[in-house]
């Protein structure tokens, strides 16, 4: 659930850059955190997923 919603703010982005909501430094800006932001859930979620296996 969590990733989808990461893509849904990913498309909003998409569409207010496109319509010139955004500047593109603020649209690149705003990408590089989604990034981060999905690595760092990634990462969470194969580690919950570790312990949870292991209980």
């Amino acid at each position: 659930m969590a990733h989808g919603s990461l893509y849904e703010l990913d498309s909003h982005l998409q569409i207010a850059a496109d319509l010139n909501y955004l500047t593109v430094d603020k649209h690149e800006k705003a990408i590089k955190m989604i990034t981060e932001v999905g690595k760092l859930l990634g990462a969470f979620i194969k580690t919950h997923r570790f312990r949870s296996s292991n209980l």
